[in-house]
């Protein structure tokens, strides 16, 4: 059974901002032609920020597609040409306020399957505040909790973002 795939067309249907909505035909295997609607979004990365007393940081935030507060890891998308890494730095400066003297890269993977977003998760220490620096629609507070406050708040469904229980277990499995 064949079961690779190749890209036939490509048309743009929505562009704003940062996203582009795309409807793509793609020959999977030797069964046709099909339609695809493609994410196409900047690259990300999420940062598990850990103190010296040996606590997480997490940010609360309002997230407009849940209509709701969220507890995660700070986390933003890319500015062009930006690296995984330096994302990292300024994403957590922006967000908590802190810079971190060592990053270390826990993974690099791809969010969800009908996105071209790749996504980092780095682990940062030896934290030093400086001052958030948050962007314009962001109003955030920052959260600083134990590793067993954090199964506490996965269990109880308070932290359900799935990349932040990604970087969670991450950092629990090193």
């Amino acid at each position: 059974m064949d079961i690779q795939g190749e890209k036939k067309s490509e048309t743009s249907v929505f562009k704003k901002y940062w996203i582009n909505l795309l409807l793509e035909d793609h020959r999977i295997g030797n069964e046709g032609i099909f339609e695809f609607v493609i994410v196409d979004a900047p690259d990300w990365v999420m940062i598990v920020p850990r103190t010296t007393d040996g606590k997480y940081l997490l940010v609360q935030q309002y997230r407009p597609a849940w209509q709701e507060l969220s507890l995660e890891f700070p986390a933003g998308r890319l500015i062009e040409g930006e690296e995984f890494e330096q994302g990292a730095a300024r994403e957590l400066t922006e967000e908590t306020g802190y810079a971190a003297n060592s990053f270390e890269l826990l993974t690099e993977a791809r969010p969800i399957s009908w996105s071209r977003q790749r996504m980092a998760i780095y682990q940062a220490e030896n934290l030093i505040y400086k001052g958030q620096d948050l962007d314009d629609e962001e109003a955030i507070e920052v959260i600083a909790a134990s590793s067993e406050e954090i199964r506490e708040f996965i269990r109880t469904g308070k932290m359900y973002q799935m990349a932040s229980i990604l970087a969670y277990n991450l950092i629990c499995n090193q």
